[in-house]
């Protein structure tokens, strides 16, 4: 149980400079519940709610929410750390919609005094809004509350929150960061959305076979994650039709900027792009793994060279799920002209030039699959490809991103359902459940 022991100012949500500080003191608790000495005594309907409390007193959290400037609002009524502090507790709560708020979040007697409302925010709620029923405040201005945060404001506040939880100790040592990218729909209808043009076949009603042509419109979230903790490291929000590849190196500074000694990277076929990977092993000291497109001339090499690769092989284990897999690791591939530095790229076309060097691992055999000549899957890595079943075994982990990452994201923390349909609701969201 928390007991307010310091007051600043009155206790009003409406006052900016309002802020309360809760510690726990069970003994003193004790006696006022003895003597009867108390204003009002809450339960909460959710168990981890103390504990999450204290540590976020630990990194000193709210304090960092009242910094955030708000700079979009003309006129702000509810000061910045009352309403990120009630959104934070809304995306926890796991409220996918914002009607729901005024029932499963806002009757929560408890949680709302800890906020900072008092028992006559809570009876007469703090504004007119919707004719003065909804208490203490009315759904649509939190919605609008997070609309008037500028999205470089919630990005900062991001970074400071990754950069407390690291320095707080909970990312040690090297980390395996894992890169992906996953398409938030949305309609047109949507401030500042994208629009990406996609293709593919249909059958008509006489069966031939046509291509449509369609129109999906929204956003990308791409992050950099942590695939032990599970905690993203980096996020970037840009327009649905804008590729990966171009924010890699924004997202790897961004990180290490945030404090992430990231030791290797395991990278979606997405973002390949020569000058970017090598600018990630030569400047930033990461190594990486990433699958190889089939037109390239270094995985066309690749194929071709199992006669010189060093091959392992490894039985199905059905207690581990392993499936059988036959594979072969090449060292020195120096056929990649874009795996250059960008002060050799004027040299590409010389005769006697000579690209920097990629280790590659060719998959020839998966589970009862005897994968054709020219159709092998083929990795690209700067690890040493001595030992080959290591490297897939490593790159494995990148399907940790998909289902502990981008479906739980969207899935249990519904992080498509955005308060607001515009660009600033939308992002600020997007922040806020990352954090």
């Amino acid at each position: 149980m928390f007991m307010g022991i310091k007051r600043m100012s009155k206790a009003s949500p409406l006052n900016h400079k309002y802020k309360k500080i809760y510690t726990e003191n069970q003994i003193e608790v004790a006696e006022k519940l003895r003597t009867g000495s108390y204003d009002l005594v809450c339960g909460y309907g959710w168990s981890f709610l103390i504990p999450f409390l204290k540590f976020c007193n630990m990194l000193n959290l709210f304090s960092i929410f009242s910094e955030v400037e708000a700079k979009g609002y003309q006129r702000q009524m509810f000061n910045s750390e009352i309403l990120l502090s009630l959104y934070i507790f809304k995306v926890l709560l796991g409220i996918r919609y914002l009607n729901e708020v005024s029932v499963k979040l806002f009757t929560d007697i408890g949680l709302m005094k800890l906020l900072g409302f008092s028992a006559k925010d809570l009876k007469q709620g703090t504004n007119k809004r919707g004719k003065g029923k909804s208490k203490p405040l009315h759904k649509d201005s939190l919605g609008d509350g997070m609309s008037n945060f500028l999205p470089e404001e919630m990005e900062e506040l991001f970074n400071i929150v990754i950069k407390k939880l690291i320095k707080f100790g909970l990312l040690k040592g090297k980390i395996t960061a894992i890169v992906d990218g996953t398409n938030l729909e949305t309609t047109k209808l949507y401030e500042c959305c994208g629009k990406k043009t996609i293709r593919h076949k249909k059958r008509d009603k006489k069966g031939k076979s046509v291509e449509i042509e369609e129109h999906i419109y929204g956003f990308k979230v791409i992050y950099l994650y942590d695939y032990q903790s599970r905690i993203p490291l980096s996020v970037k929000i840009v327009q649905i039709q804008e590729h990966e590849n171009q924010f890699l190196l924004e997202l790897i500074t961004q990180a290490k900027q945030n404090g992430a000694e990231i030791d290797k990277v395991l990278i979606d076929k997405g973002f390949i792009d020569g000058e970017n990977l090598w600018r990630i092993k030569n400047e930033y000291g990461i190594d990486f793994v990433i699958p190889a497109k089939s037109n390239m001339h270094i995985t066309e090499l690749a194929r071709n060279s199992g006669e010189m690769g060093i091959w392992q092989e490894r039985e199905e284990n059905k207690k581990k799920k392993q499936p059988h897999l036959k594979l072969y690791g090449i060292s020195g591939l120096r056929i990649c002209d874009e795996y250059i530095s960008p002060e050799n790229t004027i040299h590409k076309n010389s005769k006697t030039f000579l690209p920097d060097g990629l280790n590659a691992i060719v998959i020839t055999e998966w589970k009862n699959i005897k994968f054709n000549h020219g159709n092998e899957p083929v990795l690209l890595t700067t690890l040493p490809v001595d030992k080959p079943l290591e490297i897939d075994e490593l790159y494995d982990l990148r399907s940790l991103i998909e289902n502990t990452g981008n479906r739980e994201l969207k899935q249990a923390w519904n992080l498509k359902n955005s308060p607001q349909k515009t660009e600033n609701a939308l992002k600020a969201h997007v922040f806020m459940t990352m954090i």
